[in-house]
């Protein structure tokens, strides 16, 4: 076959299989694929339905009357070159007041507003993250706290011929992830990633969502303990090689391997969460480099905590892959919250004023705390674990055996009463000291000494009555006296 022939009719025929469009001669076939930012080329993108997550918002979030006719979201595409000129004939029909909506892809709504009814100064809390999704059909659940019981819109997994993957492969991927920072503690959690490849080697696809996330370490809340959220989406429509939600996957089942776990964070995990998070973060920063990107970030005041608050994040998505100005559909929403306050880390009482289904819990701190040192146990302190990795854990008991000034103030004791009386003084204060300086409350801390003066054998040449020392008898008093 001739190259002129086949400029002729077999480009013709190609295109026919690449497009369902006629090629004319004369003039070159343009393909249609949607291009993220025809704002910026001077291109027309479609209409596209105003949608939001509002059916899967919890109750506190308000919707607010339409006020005109639907709004189009994408907007006219105005080149650069034309911004000064006058609004369009379709810019004129916006009724007055009508507002943009610069986040389309995403939305973001804030459910704390009112002081807490309970103080968090002092106590211990951690990230919560509740997932309200669209199910095919819905739950009873879903369909009772959103008023709908219809089947949402399937996400089709849209094939595409073999020559136009091979002439034109492409690929598709979206993030959305949530960032916290709450002072050296850091995490970031990937809410949902989706991947498709077309290319000769046939279609990929990849959809990862999660639903519902609690096993967070507890940390302690502060006089100044303002916890930073963001959250990020993040979507790109450039053929690279690679399966962006694969490699993600693997990544974070790497960095999970790898990373030591903790039930609670002090000085001792701190430092591996922010490592973990910023890992986490690079690997999304290499996988979605060329990518259109929506941000929301806040602060979250405890002190306007509300168990049923948090911050609802909904994702709409459009029903064509990567095809940004077309029509939206929402995915779901996901609540971004904190738990409950707890006065301590080894027992599960909460302080709360209206206790929630087989919840422990009482109004205020002092009440809460009583209850954690009627139920003390010396054995379950000492085994608290501090950190968790794949060879092992590192428990309280452990980790002070590991302290020179522990195992100094032991074997120092020689049985005479006013010098091991001294000692165990120094040896309360310093272990009250340390256990602050990890990161505990002074509740825990006294808890502390209690386990290690009840939980491990005194020294043999130990004075009868050393333990009867100031410090160490007033942290006694402090979690026995009922």
């Amino acid at each position: 076959m001739k190259l002129g022939t086949f400029g002729l009719s077999g480009a013709c025929t190609a295109w026919l299989l690449l497009s369902g469009c006629a090629a004319t001669l004369g003039r070159a076939p343009s393909l249609d694929l949607p291009n993220p930012f025809a704002a910026l080329s001077g291109g027309t993108a479609p209409d596209r339905t105003a949608l939001t997550a509002t059916d899967l918002r919890p109750t506190w979030i308000s919707t607010p009357a339409s006020t005109g006719p639907p709004r189009n979201l994408a907007g006219p595409d105005i080149p650069l070159g034309a911004t000064t000129l006058p609004p369009s004939a379709a810019e004129n029909q916006a009724p007055p007041g009508a507002k943009l909506d610069v986040t389309p892809l995403t939305t973001f709504a804030d459910g704390d507003t009112l002081p807490s009814a309970l103080p968090f100064s002092g106590a211990y809390t951690r990230i919560v993250i509740i997932g309200h999704l669209w199910e095919a059909p819905p739950s009873q659940d879903q369909a009772k706290s959103t008023g709908r019981a219809d089947t949402p819109t399937p996400m089709p997994y849209a094939e595409r011929n073999r020559a136009a993957r091979y002439f034109f492969p492409d690929k598709y991927d979206v993030n959305l992830s949530t960032k916290f920072k709450i002072g050296d503690y850091e995490e970031t959690v990937p809410l949902a990633t989706l991947t498709r490849v077309s290319d000769q080697n046939g279609e990929v696809w990849l959809r990862d969502l999660t639903y519902n996330r609690s096993s967070f370490p507890w940390f302690l809340v502060r006089d100044r303990t303002v916890p930073n959220v963001l959250v990020e989406f993040n979507g790109s429509r450039d053929y690279e090689s690679g399966i962006a939600g694969a490699a993600l996957q693997v990544a974070l089942t790497g960095i999970r391997m790898v990373a030591p776990e903790a039930g609670v964070i002090t000085t001792l995990s701190a430092n591996a969460t922010k490592d973990k998070a910023n890992a986490i973060d690079r690997v999304l920063g290499r996988l979605f480099s060329n990518k259109l990107s929506e941000r929301h970030l806040s602060d979250r005041d405890l002190n306007k905590w509300k168990p049923d608050g948090g911050i609802a994040v909904g994702l709409n998505l459009p029903i064509k892959d990567g095809d940004w100005n077309g029509t939206l559909r929402s995915v779901g929403t996901w609540t971004i919250n904190f738990e409950a306050p707890r006065p301590s880390i080894f027992s599960d009482w909460y302080l709360c004023t209206t206790p929630a289904q087989g919840q422990r819990c009482k109004p205020n701190f002092s009440a809460a705390a009583n209850e954690v040192y009627r139920e003390k146990d010396a054995a379950t302190i000492l085994a608290y674990p501090l950190i968790k990795t794949s060879s092992g854990s590192l428990s309280i008991k452990d980790h002070l055996m590991q302290q020179s000034w522990f195992n100094n103030a032991r074997t120092s004791m020689g049985g005479k009463a006013e010098a091991d009386a001294f000692t165990a003084n120094q040896f309360c204060a310093d272990l009250v000291d340390h256990s602050v300086k990890l990161g505990l409350n002074a509740s825990d801390a006294n808890l502390m000494v209690w386990a290690v003066i009840a939980g491990i054998p005194a020294p043999r040449a130990m004075a009868t009555k050393a333990w009867d020392a100031q410090k160490c008898k007033a942290a006694i008093s402090a979690v026995t006296a009922l």
